[in-house]
């Protein structure tokens, strides 16, 4: 018997080249002015839609497809001959009408995840939308979640005044929208509402009801609602207002017993900070509660680390030390949370200290640093299933203290100490497809210690020291334009500091300034381009500290 594998590929080159000498055709494609030709029993062989379509037609070899743009038609007769297609974001929806027309999952399938890849407070909306339309289930899940998680930015943005009626309806009246109060959701109302007032005062009524003004603050009532122009002049609004306000018991009204509607964002969202350099932080854990502005001590690890580095897969934590030269740092210990208990977990194949960890599809990789034998350019990933450490390929450069950014399915691995101790300035990026490094863009400034976060499409570099001093400056990558672009210094200089996002923000904690562990916290909003500083801080002052976003505590 003969078997040769490559046989239907061969085939396949044979039956697109005669499609494109016209050769054999028996079906005319036609959409808008264009007209494809293509052989029937290819494209029924690969789309349910097409086969059905051929049984109903019979003997008519012509078919309109006036819904699928002709551009991605084409791409798409290319994708079923060749087995080849280039999806961008310029004409990603197009094909995504087309592939789902079509009935190509492959196709559908690829456009979700490039536009999920892409959501981004300016283009949440329009996907969330296109994700309905197309009935992307796990794409318009992602992107409520997304919305949900970035309310406060997205609510001000040009797509957000763009949004129908309907839409804002629906949006407005989840209870899973993250927002610091109430406040938020009716001054983003006013803000629609205000966008086109004449064609929009009609809907005034139904989008206040949607508003939980019960849980606006008297204050803010008194200040802000009762007296809003748009609001006096709508009746049911006025109804609405007279509620809150005997809700709130203000002076003048009559007390009533009146239910508390239910907060919105009700998530349990915590920083879980874990042990730190210094013998105070060694070992302890404390969170901070971002509802309640608070931090809480928690209980001692059973290893004490000196630095730590924590990652969470799969609702577990693995914590693996990070700077101590004194004592073997290179097993990883795991936490599990549906146990609550501790296990040790596989040694690292190269024992290393101030090296750059990350997670990449569930790996946890471990990047550079150094040991007895001097500074590392080699990486290796631990697989959390296999429970087993393995080595990948080598970076052009050997860096301690460098910092990992996860970037758009990419490991990334930035600045750090190379030769002669010094600061560098290169950037490096892993693509665990082909386990092959390659050259990325450079840092405006040479850093080493620096804490690496990405929010909003964006990978942000965050202080570190230049070879003289801890440094408070920040940038980040903007892969619109290619390069890093200066952002918002921080106040206070720090390296080796935690950093991690929540509902849109940048939360930097604690680092060392050069003379000090700090117990600081800063956070940054994108859309203001400035940070500012916590009025709490940590119980205990922390660096080579590690941070996690944890939904249940211990």
């Amino acid at each position: 018997m003969v078997n040769k594998n490559d046989h239907s590929k061969e085939s396949f080159i044979v039956m697109d080249s005669m499609r494109k000498k016209k050769l054999f055709c028996d079906v005319t494609l036609i959409s808008k002015n264009v007209e494809i030709q293509a052989h029937k029993v290819i494209l029924a062989s690969c789309s349910e839609f097409f086969y059905k379509a051929f049984i109903k037609m019979g003997q008519n070899n012509r078919l309109k497809l006036e819904d699928i743009d002709p551009e991605a038609l084409l791409l798409l007769i290319n994708f079923i001959y060749t087995s080849q297609i280039e999806i961008t974001l310029t004409n990603v929806q197009n094909v995504l009408i087309g592939a789902n027309i079509l009935e190509l999952k492959t196709i559908k399938n690829i456009c979700c995840k490039l536009l999920e890849k892409h959501l981004h407070p300016e283009t949440a909306l329009l996907i969330l939308s296109i994700a309905r339309i197309q009935d992307c289930k796990e794409l318009f899940k992602k992107s409520e979640d997304f919305i949900d998680k970035n309310f406060n930015t997205i609510s001000v943005s040009d797509e957000f005044l763009k949004m129908s009626f309907e839409q804002l309806t629906d949006l407005i009246g989840r209870d899973s929208i993250v927002v610091s109060s109430e406040e938020k959701i009716y001054e983003s109302v006013l803000f629609w509402l205000k966008h086109d007032l004449e064609s929009r005062t009609q809907h005034i009524s139904v989008l206040m009801s949607q508003v939980r003004l019960n849980l606006l603050s008297k204050e803010y009532l008194a200040n802000n609602v009762i007296n809003e122009p748009i609001l006096k002049a709508d009746l049911k609004c006025k109804d609405l207002i007279i509620e809150a306000l005997i809700c709130e018991n203000l002076p003048g009204t009559i007390k009533t017993i009146k239910s508390t509607p239910k907060p919105r964002g009700n998530t349990s969202e915590v920083l879980l900070i874990m042990g730190g350099y210094s013998l105070e932080a060694e070992g302890t854990f404390e969170y901070y509660d971002i509802k309640k502005q608070s931090w809480s001590k928690l209980f001692m690890m059973p290893l004490r680390k000196r630095g730590t580095h924590c990652v969470l897969v799969n609702n577990k934590v693995y914590v693996i030390g990070r700077c101590d030269v004194t004592r073997p740092i290179n097993v990883i210990t795991e936490f599990d949370f549906v146990t609550n208990s501790w296990l040790d977990s596989i040694a690292m194949i190269t024992s290393r200290t101030y090296y750059g960890i990350g997670v990449l599809n569930n790996f946890v990789y471990a990047v550079g640093g150094c040991n007895s034998e001097g500074r590392l350019n080699s990486a290796e990933k631990f697989d959390v299933k296999a429970k087993k450490w393995v080595s990948i390929a080598t970076m052009s450069n050997r860096r301690s203290c460098v910092s990992i950014g996860v970037f758009n399915e990419f490991l990334c691995a930035i600045g750090g100490f190379g030769e002669h101790n010094l600061p560098i300035k290169s950037v490096e990026y892993y693509d665990s497809k082909i386990d092959v490094w390659k050259k990325g863009c450079e840092l405006i400034y040479p850093r080493g210690g620096a804490s690496v976060v990405v929010l909003d499409n964006r990978m942000f570099v965050i202080g570190g020291f230049d070879g003289k001093k801890c440094i408070n400056s920040v940038e980040y990558f903007s892969s619109d334009e290619d390069k890093f672009v200066k952002a918002a210094d921080l106040n206070v200089a720090r390296r080796n500091c935690g950093v991690a996002t929540i509902n849109g923000l940048i939360y930097v904690i604690g680092g060392s300034d050069g003379d000090k562990d700090l117990s600081s916290v800063e956070v940054y909003a994108p859309k203001d381009d400035k940070w500012i500083l916590l009025e709490t801080s940590m119980n205990i002052p922390r660096s080579c500290h590690g941070v996690i976003v944890v939904d249940k505590i211990f």
